[in-house]
């Protein structure tokens, strides 16, 4: 059978970062993050220009109110007894003709326009605008933040990877070697030229470099499936990795400065915040001051204000003056929390500031012992090395027996090993040492 697999995945170390930076659901979520903020900075902005609104209304009234008034066609009149030269006249009540104005039409249309513009209100539409930019900002840095410190978490799981696929290698070698070991056993315990102890020796160390081999195999294969998960990569991606531990591309070369501290993508991210935190303050603290609005208003009806059935409107211009004297020390207690989350970040500032130099120690400290480990046991993986081609050519000659070639075997892989974790562990401190100088190493 023929297995033609399409989605295939040749990837190294720097492969894996770059996809990571790009493809990590976290980055994902803090680019969506962005979006949202740029939305704050355009509301904010607008808030700059004047506002124009437009209102309508239709009313239909069931009911309508009106105004009767009535008016006499005829008058009585009477000389006055008590006053014969007097003549009263009055209207005759049953001559009144009543007539009636609706107050209310049953049909009305109202629109009005409004244009509305803050002339002073402290600045706080211009420091709310810069605020959502610096938000922008602090976001970004964020997001480099994160890609940074995913970059070496990245790292550190890959080399775990080549570590445990060099690892299964190591044993897959040794497994052809125990198995012509083994056989060969067995052929001279046929013979008489072996004992059963021999030949059950051979078959165990057979059986147990098999079950170590599917064991470093398995761990290699979870890992790899865990990668792919970190990395968003499709579950049906074929993943193939190229390098070894050996040919990795880690850079070694580093300059180690204190003063390069300060510079950290963790502590000018806390700076940036507590600046965006103050310019809050600074905004909330106008709550309480008087602003000055100006207003324009047109309004337009029909029927007209005198009731005539056609359209008629008013024009009105207002400078409004808003002070919010009490509120019940609301926005004290608004500002007074924004300052104690500035001082909350204060601390974590100067505890970051307290703990790097002892981050840096102690990973100059990890790189010393690393590099010293990785020396040894490279010169003894060497030596193991040379000393099982020999113990081969000894036991094919029958100059020793299968279990000396064991324990050699044995040492050789334990030596091969330990070289490979040495060599693990020394890039790891190398890429914690890179972490610690310039995005801080999380606690």
């Amino acid at each position: 059978m023929i297995n033609i697999i399409f989605n295939l995945l040749e990837l190294d170390i720097e492969k894996a970062v770059e996809i990571a930076k790009k493809s990590n659901i976290q980055i994902l979520q803090n680019q969506e993050n962005i979006k949202q903020y740029r939305s704050d900075y355009i509301k904010a902005r607008s808030q700059i220009f004047p506002q124009f609104n437009i209102n309508g209304i239709y009313t239909y009234t069931a009911n309508p109110a009106v105004i009767r008034f009535g008016a006499p066609t005829k008058y009585i009149g009477y000389q006055n007894p008590q006053n014969p030269n007097e003549f009263i006249i009055y209207p005759d009540p049953n001559s009144i003709v009543y007539s009636e104005i609706p107050f209310r039409p049953y049909n009305s249309y109202n629109i009005q326009f409004t244009l509305r513009q803050s002339i002073f209100s402290w600045f706080r539409e211009f420091n709310a605008m810069q605020l959502a930019k610096e938000q922008i900002e602090v976001q970004n840095q964020n997001i480099e933040l994160l890609q940074y410190r995913l970059s070496s978490q990245i790292k550190s799981f890959y080399l775990d990877i080549l570590f445990f696929k060099e690892t299964f290698k190591v044993y897959e070698e040794t497994i052809k070697d125990l198995e012509l070991v083994y056989n060969a056993t067995k052929k001279r315990f046929e013979s008489g030229l072996a004992s059963n102890l021999e030949l059950l020796q051979a078959q165990v160390n057979y059986e147990n470099a098999k079950f170590n081999y599917e064991n470093a195999k398995k761990t290699y294969n979870d890992l790899l499936s865990n990668l792919k998960i970190l990395l968003n990569l499709p579950e049906e991606e074929e993943v193939v990795i190229i390098d070894s531990l050996e040919g990795v591309k880690i850079d070694t070369n580093f300059i180690i400065n204190e003063n390069k501290l300060k510079l950290r993508k963790d502590l000018l991210l806390l700076e940036n915040q507590m600046k965006i935190l103050q310019k809050l303050a600074q905004i909330q603290s106008t709550l309480n001051k008087p602003n000055i609005f100006a207003q324009v208003q047109y309004l337009a009806s029909r029927p007209a204000p005198n009731l005539e059935d056609k359209w008629g409107g008013t024009w009105t211009f207002s400078i409004i003056f808003s002070w919010n004297v009490f509120d019940g020390f609301s926005t004290n207690a608004d500002i007074q929390k924004i300052n104690n989350q500035i001082d909350q970040l204060k601390l974590i500032y100067d505890f970051q500031v307290q703990t790097s130099k002892i981050q840096l120690q102690n990973a100059l400290n990890s790189i010393s012992i690393a590099k010293n480990n990785l020396e040894n046991t490279k010169r003894n993986a060497n030596l193991a090395q040379e000393l099982l081609k020999t113990a081969k050519i000894q036991f094919e000659n029958g100059l020793i027996s299968n279990l000396q070639l064991y324990d050699i075997q044995r040492s050789y892989i334990s030596a091969q090993i330990s070289y490979k974790q040495a060599l693990r562990d020394y890039y790891k401190a190398i890429i914690d040492l890179d972490l610690v100088l310039n995005a801080g190493k999380v606690q």
